[in-house]
């Protein structure tokens, strides 16, 4: 007989998901709890034993994962206020892998995993494009300001002016003379 508050994978895998979302982003398991208790018609209480007697054994490696990419995330953070074009880092990557072979999964759960991984990729592409992006802006107008600065066609123009001046107070004569005819 199946007991009436029995946590089902889905909710174990919703726990999981959304504690590691709140680790990444330095908030508490507690408002995590909270949150998954709301959605699952549970206590934030209930939520916080389901995590620390069964949960988090099988998750071990994610919240590692995760407390590094809160910590990459700060020192990025740190970087983007000296510097300016590295851009703000507001992505959320969460990759959930479950290995109890107890537990049921559903046929669903590679295609999940799969497109939790292709949007992790498409964000990471996103974000490197976005600096591109400022980085092509960046180059370009330091193009225009050289293109001002060294513009041949306006150095052609003087040098021109210059040589018909001289043809006229009849300077170039002088040191270029004209040829005689062969004969």
């Amino acid at each position: 007989m199946k007991r009436k508050d029995e946590w089902s994978y889905e909710e174990d895998l919703l726990l999981a998901q959304t504690v590691l979302n709140h680790i990444q982003n330095k908030s508490t398991q507690l408002n995590a709890f909270e949150e998954v208790g709301e959605r699952l018609r549970r206590t934030a209480a209930a939520c916080g034993f389901r995590w620390n007697s069964t949960v988090r054994k099988k998750y071990e490696a994610e919240i590692k994962a995760s407390k590094e990419r809160r910590n990459k995330v700060s020192k990025e953070k740190m970087k983007t206020k000296s510097d300016p074009l590295q851009g703000n880092h507001q992505e959320i990557y969460v990759t959930v892998t479950h290995t109890d072979s107890n537990t049921s999964t559903t046929p669903l759960d590679p295609i999940i995993n799969s497109l939790l991984e292709v949007k992790n990729e498409y964000l990471l592409m996103q974000q490197t494009l976005s600096k591109m992006e400022r980085k092509i802006d960046d180059l370009e107008s330091q193009l225009d300001g050289n293109k001002s600065k060294n513009d041949p066609s306006e150095d052609m123009n003087n040098l021109m002016q210059i040589i018909k001046r001289a043809e006229k107070m009849g300077l170039f004569e002088k040191y270029n003379p004209k040829e005689k005819p062969a004969g």
